[in-house]
């Protein structure tokens, strides 16, 4: 399993490896990643990059970084929230706005109708057409609803999403139950998840 400091691009490391030595072994403590708009981006999700003159640079953990760390590939999550975000944008508000008679059960495709009864949306400003940027709120939440950006929105996922290396060792124990067995037709069960490997 690749460590997940080498994920990291552009010569960002985890805090945690900050003034090892280069023959140093570290395994950093495992992230673990928040849902709510408060945490998603707090003290705890900062990766550095050393500059010159020892000046350190501090950015968030990307989308990307969080997919990776998290044992899915690259635009897992990222790329179905963009085409989400797109589509809404688009044919539930922009469409219906400027198209004489319309409604947005018209130009919306219908299978994403759902987001219509289960979320809450709000627009902010932006400074690039359509001059408003969408935010939604999650389906499920208390009376306190938090509204997230698209890439809010992705990290919020990825903060509920279960981290692919660790359900696999979790769930190792049962091949010996279910070796030689297949519970579902047409499947093996030999995932290679990038960047982790199964051993198996």
């Amino acid at each position: 399993m690749e460590p997940a400091c080498n994920l990291l691009e552009d010569g960002y490391v985890m805090t945690e490896t900050i003034g090892k030595g280069e023959g140093d072994s570290i395994i950093p403590k495992a992230n673990t990643f928040m849902a709510s708009k408060s945490r998603i981006d707090d003290n705890r999700m900062i990766k550095l990059k050393c500059g010159s003159n020892d000046k350190y640079y501090k950015e968030y953990y990307s989308v990307r970084d969080r997919e990776l760390m998290l044992g899915f590939p690259e635009g897992y999550v990222e790329k179905a929230v963009n085409s989400l975000f797109k589509s809404l944008t688009q044919d539930a508000f922009l469409k219906p706005e400027i198209t004489p008679g319309a409604h947005w059960t018209e130009t919306l495709p219908e299978e994403l109708h759902h987001f219509h009864r289960r979320c809450k949306f709000k627009c902010a400003v932006a400074e690039q057409p359509p001059f408003f940027q969408l935010e939604i709120s999650a389906p499920k939440e208390a009376k306190n609803r938090e509204f997230f950006n698209e890439e809010q929105y992705c990290k919020h996922l990825l903060g509920n999403a279960w981290s692919i290396p660790v359900t696999e060792y979790m769930l190792s124990s049962l091949r010996e139950i279910c070796e030689d067995k297949k519970i579902y037709e047409n499947s093996d069960y030999r995932f290679q998840w990038k960047p982790y490997t199964t051993s198996s």
